[in-house]
């Protein structure tokens, strides 16, 4: 029973994954910008977010928690298994 909920598990990590990387590059109407930007220092834009000061800031952090529960929950499930 415990290597059917491994795999099924392993799966689902898999799958979400790809929708994970899907909505992160090209989900959510965005398109390419002429130069490339990227954030090294973890937490700096979140600054920018605290105060919650209007709706689509609530609603972006709680969206980033929310779209990773279930990557952790199912990440949780593959090594609880395999270190039991």
């Amino acid at each position: 029973m415990k290597s059917h909920v491994k795999m099924i598990s392993l799966i689902l990590l898999i799958g979400y994954t790809m929708l994970l990387t899907y909505w992160m590059i090209w989900g959510f109407g965005r398109t390419t910008q002429p130069e490339i930007s990227y954030n090294l220092v973890p937490f700096t834009t979140m600054a920018s977010y605290f105060p919650i000061r209007s709706l689509s800031s609530l609603i972006n952090i709680v969206g980033n928690i929310a779209v990773f529960v279930p990557f952790w929950s199912a990440y949780s499930a593959c090594i609880s298994n395999s270190i039991s």
